[in-house]
């Protein structure tokens, strides 16, 4: 049979070791949260950011989920404000078939280092370097939103994000993260527009807007940033 003395004191002992644990295990996770801030940086909520641009043509909102240290999600979405149509150069190809198909990955962006040391990436006509000679100027494919309707597109982001251009890439050794913002290109149509469309095809069977030619001083651009900032790897 247990004393009250001896019980009281067995509770107390049993309270002093579960005070003991429970530091014990707050320690652990506070030094594990310090020898891993990127971890603490995914779970931070402001990486989490939706960011919008508006002009004259159309308002642009993009949002930008990191979701680990690998992926990043990005939803953009487009709402024409004129009464004709827009056309998005968002179709970025990276090869044309001998039978006519267009290498399409609507995931692909442009993205380089500006004068400003920010992250730039680009769904637009990129101008061909000064003093660079090409056989063809690059431009990507369309999307056409009509006059008062809306265009979303969903991106799946690999981290870090990897410089790429249509004629070439920045030289430099970059491991580093940037602010980064994105620039759309787009032109609004006239009267005679559609008729110029070229109708593209891509190996899985989907139709796109093409211009062949195209004056690169017709693309406008909007810009929605800055986003915090992203890792960049050459």
């Amino acid at each position: 049979m247990v004393c009250a003395s001896t019980a009281k004191t067995m509770v107390l002992t049993d309270i002093k070791y579960l005070c003991f644990f429970l530091l014990s295990i707050n320690a652990c996770i506070f030094s594990t949260n310090r020898n891993n801030p990127e971890k603490k940086l995914i779970n931070n909520k402001m990486v989490n950011q939706t960011l919008s641009s508006s002009n004259e043509d159309c308002e642009v909102k993009i949002s930008l989920l990191i979701k680990d240290e690998f992926m990043a999600e990005c939803t953009i979405n487009i709402k024409n404000k004129t009464s004709g149509n827009l056309y998005f150069f968002n179709r970025i190809y990276t090869e044309y078939s001998d039978e006519g198909f267009f290498e399409v990955d609507k995931n692909l962006f442009y993205a380089y280092i500006d004068g400003h040391n920010r992250l730039l990436m680009a769904k637009a006509i990129i101008p061909v370097p000064e003093g660079l000679q090409v056989e063809k100027e690059i431009y990507p494919c369309c999307t056409k939103i009509l006059a008062g309707t809306a265009f979303e597109e969903k991106l799946a982001i690999k981290l870090p994000i990897k410089l790429y251009g249509p004629y070439e890439t920045q030289k430099d050794k970059i491991e580093k993260d940037y602010s980064a913002s994105f620039r759309l290109g787009y032109f609004v149509g006239h009267d005679q527009t559609e008729s110029m469309e070229i109708k593209v095809h891509t190996k899985e069977g989907e139709e796109l807007i093409y211009f062949d030619p195209f004056d690169y001083k017709f693309q406008k651009i909007i810009q929605v940033g800055e986003f915090n900032p992203l890792p960049v790897s050459k």
